[in-house]
């Protein structure tokens, strides 16, 4: 794996990992963070 994708790796990775606990503070469920993900996902395909 090349150095500039394990660096966007550990980005993503830390922005998760910060979206995991603002969820919890939240308090969200799992499924209704998963939901989330899911939708931006989608809606960034349709861009």
């Amino acid at each position: 794996m090349g150095m500039l994708k394990e660096q966007h790796l550990r980005k993503v990775e830390e922005y998760l990992q910060a979206a995991i606990q603002s969820a919890r503070v939240a308090g969200l469920t799992r499924e209704e963070l998963e939901a989330m993900l899911h939708t931006l996902i989608l809606l960034q395909e349709q861009e």
